[in-house]
């Protein structure tokens, strides 16, 4: 089970991409900044999160292996944002076992 602590903190994800895997199941999460459309516009983030089997990279691995979800956007990111990611990765894991159990992983 994938647990909130091993997703890092809020400020990592407004500079880099976080990836993992967790028992085949490999992932991406990272913030994506919509710059303002309108000068006293603010800025919004939003999460995306990929989903792929292993044993590839994600920068190898097929788009048609690739599952993507993204989430509202809002004015900055929230700490209620990585708890529902996390939500979403143990379901994920739970819901498609059978694809993650066929990838290999070392």
């Amino acid at each position: 089970m994938i647990e909130r602590s091993q997703l890092l903190s809020l400020s990592f994800y407004e500079k880099e991409k976080f990836k993992g895997s967790y028992c085949g199941m490999c992932y991406l999460i990272e913030a994506r900044r919509q710059e303002k459309k309108e000068e006293n516009a603010k800025a919004l983030w939003s999460f995306c999160v990929t989903l792929w089997p292993g044993p590839l990279c994600f920068e190898k691995t097929p788009k048609e292996l690739k599952q993507t979800k993204e989430y509202p956007p809002r004015e900055k990111l929230s700490e209620e944002d990585l708890l529902a990611i996390t939500a979403y990765l143990n379901e994920q894991y739970k819901e498609q076992k059978a694809l993650w159990d066929t990838a290999r992983y070392y």
